[in-house]
């Protein structure tokens, strides 16, 4: 009647498979045989976190705290009460391993999580570079999030020194490093505002890739994702709280109107809820309301892009993007505008009022564009039909002009998606790039190959 033999393959597979809930059972039954075995306590959290049993998981490891080996447990318990939004019980077990030697990289690796959480940007740089001084050889993914935190402080610069001398110093054996030291050369062109350079450094990458084999078509994107459909109910709850108390001047947008009216809900992996300011109203204005009520922190972006506006949801780390219009006739235009004056991108959807809506999906009443169906089809062009491989902001229909930076922003992502193996993205930032009349001989090559 139960399934015999659970193992950690199959809790695995599972969770490749896009089956979290079941991968959570197989996990469970397993950690209730082998909880000493870190594996096993490794794949259970795996599993809870992408089923969004983070509280239920925490509970059954606690039940089995004698049984499990301390740094696992420490680690384990860590991982879902960030996940829970419950800071303290991970501050908790950073410090009870703070004085164990043999777990001076878990840690370190704890305390890098957790300021990443808060937001905490300066303590989080300190805390990865005194990681990198204390584990002698440290894996080769702690560069790429240190130079990403880098860029967030605007050391845009230091990064590309940084990433030259490491680029140098990469064996030839290791080919796949050197692109994506590459590709974040790439990435701190673009967000210094080198466009060109950071173009033509990305769509170097994708050559190189595309004259190595490339990624084939048996090479999907990973199904094994943290689910995030009930920390989503907890933020939209709030701004359901805002809008309906204190009139909060938005909009559900983009893709998370998207789900709400195509889907009936949320997608399961979303990191974000999309709001638009409605006019008069500005982003500046949505995000102070939203910071007010000390639910709601401003993140630092690596590219200011003026007045587009991310936020994040304190207990669930969620972010809240917040896009600004302006009214010009029938229509409202967003633009991304940097503060030296470049404008990033500019986009145009038909002018529209919201009205409260009892969504049965969420239980919640929400501000919903009036003609939803509108503003998806200006956005997304065939909205009704599911496309995991389109990319927004470089492909929607509603785009002004393909300025410098959407070429910047496409080619870098042409270049990772190549990197990561997934065909169909590659594929179809290719065919966009195309359609832009950029590269056109090697994205007729990429598209072709990829087909």
């Amino acid at each position: 009647m139960y399934p015999a033999n659970p193992s950690i393959e199959r809790a695995n597979a599972l969770l490749e498979s896009g089956s979290p809930a079941a991968a959570y059972g197989e996990a469970l039954a397993l950690l209730a045989w082998h909880p000493e075995n870190r594996s096993v306590v490794d794949v259970f959290v795996r599993a809870a976190a992408c089923a969004e049993r983070q509280d239920e998981g925490r509970a059954i490891l606690r039940g089995l705290r004698p049984c499990i080996d301390p740094v696992g447990y420490a680690c384990a318990l860590a991982s879902l009460s960030l996940l829970a939004g419950d800071l303290d019980t991970a501050r908790g077990c950073a410090d009870g391993l703070s004085t164990v030697p043999e777990a001076t990289g878990a840690y370190l690796n704890m305390r890098v999580a957790i300021a990443e959480r808060e937001e905490d940007l300066e303590a989080l740089l300190e805390l990865m570079l005194e990681r990198e001084r204390r584990i002698v050889d440290f894996p080769f993914a702690w560069l790429p999030a240190r130079w990403e935190v880098q860029g967030r402080f605007g050391r845009h610069d230091d990064v590309l020194r940084d990433a030259a001398r490491f680029e140098q110093s990469i064996l030839a054996q290791f080919p796949t490093e050197r692109r994506i030291v590459r590709l974040q050369r790439a990435m701190a062109n673009h967000n210094a505002l080198r466009f060109g350079e950071s173009e033509a450094l990305a769509l170097g990458v994708a050559e190189g890739l595309l004259e190595a084999g490339g990624p084939g078509p048996s090479s999907p994107a990973p199904s094994a994702r943290l689910g995030t459909r009930r920390r989503q109910g907890i933020v939209i709850g709030e701004i359901e709280r805002l809008v309906l108390t204190q009139a909060l001047p938005v909009a559900v947008h983009a893709g998370t109107l998207l789900s709400l009216v195509r889907e009936g809900g949320f997608f399961p992996c979303d990191q974000d809820i999309d709001l638009a300011a409605l006019p008069p109203a500005t982003s500046a204005e949505v995000a102070q309301a939203l910071t007010a009520t000390g639910a709601f922190r401003i993140r630092r972006p690596a590219l200011d892009t003026g007045s587009f506006r991310t936020l994040v949801h304190i207990r669930t780390g969620l972010a809240v993007d917040v896009t600004e219009y302006r009214r010009e006739g029938g229509r409202f235009i967003s633009t991304w505008r940097h503060p030296s004056g470049v404008v990033l991108r500019q986009a145009a959807v038909p002018a529209f009022s919201a009205r409260l809506a009892d969504h049965a999906g969420v239980g919640r009443r929400l501000p919903l564009p009036e003609f939803p169906e509108e503003q998806l089809r200006a956005t997304y062009g065939d909205w009704e039909t599911p496309n995991a491989d389109f990319d927004t902001l470089v492909s929607a229909p509603n785009i002004v002009e393909f300025t410098s930076f959407l070429r910047s922003v496409a080619a870098i992502r042409l270049a990772d998606a190549m990197l990561s193996g997934r065909a169909g993205l590659a594929r179809h930032l290719a065919l966009t790039l195309l359609q832009r009349d950029v590269s056109p001989n090697l994205m007729e090559r990429i598209a072709d190959g990829l087909a």
